[in-house]
This record gives structure tokens, C-alpha cells and sequence, in this order.
């Protein structure tokens, strides 16, 4: 069930904008709060190894970036997006309802 919600949720919402969360350029995760032009150091310093990665892709089939999905609950997971350098680009909360 948590792999076909985090799978609905990377399909369907994305960074943009959806019913299930809230999107902000900042996320506190563990005691620290991450934003963009965090590095990837930080984000695991905050909240060490994520529960699933994920490579974005571009239009032309090249990896552009990636996304660690780190579960802060039963039923919710903070997406933080990195661009191909490793800074942090954006940052999503989802609750699943």
C-alpha cells in the first residue's frame, strides 16, 4: 500500500501542486529545515538516507535530477527535489488522506 501511494503520488502531483499536500520552498526534516540551494549533504545530515529515490527525467530521455521520498509517518512522505548538480530545487510534504 505505502509503494502504491509514494508511486501515485511521483506520477500524478509531482512538485507542482496537488489535493494531498502542501508545497513550500522549505521543509523541516528531522530537527532541521531544508530549502532550495540545500545540498545534498544537508538534506542527509537532516534526514539521512532517504526511503526511495527516484531520477527525473527530461524530455529528451536524459536524467536531469532526482528525488529522495523519506516517510515521516504511517501515512506521510516529504519529496525533496534535487537537479543534476545536487541542490535542492524544490521541496513537497503529502499526507495520505
Amino acid at each position: 500500500m505505502r509503494f502504491a501511494v509514494i508511486a501515485f503520488v511521483l506520477l500524478y502531483a509531482g512538485l507542482a501542486g496537488a489535493d494531498t499536500g502542501s508545497s513550500s520552498s522549505t521543509v523541516r526534516l528531522g530537527s532541521k529545515v531544508i530549502s532550495a540551494g540545500d545540498t545534498e549533504k544537508r538534506v542527509m545530515d537532516a534526514g539521512g538516507e532517504p526511503s526511495r529515490r527516484r531520477a527525473v527525467i527530461g524530455r529528451n530521455g536524459a536524467q536531469i535530477g532526482e528525488d529522495w521520498i523519506y516517510s515521516t509517518g504511517p501515512s506521510s512522505y516529504i519529496i525533496v527535489r534535487f537537479n543534476g548538480e545536487g541542490m535542492v530545487i524544490g521541496v513537497r510534504g503529502f499526507t495520505d488522506r
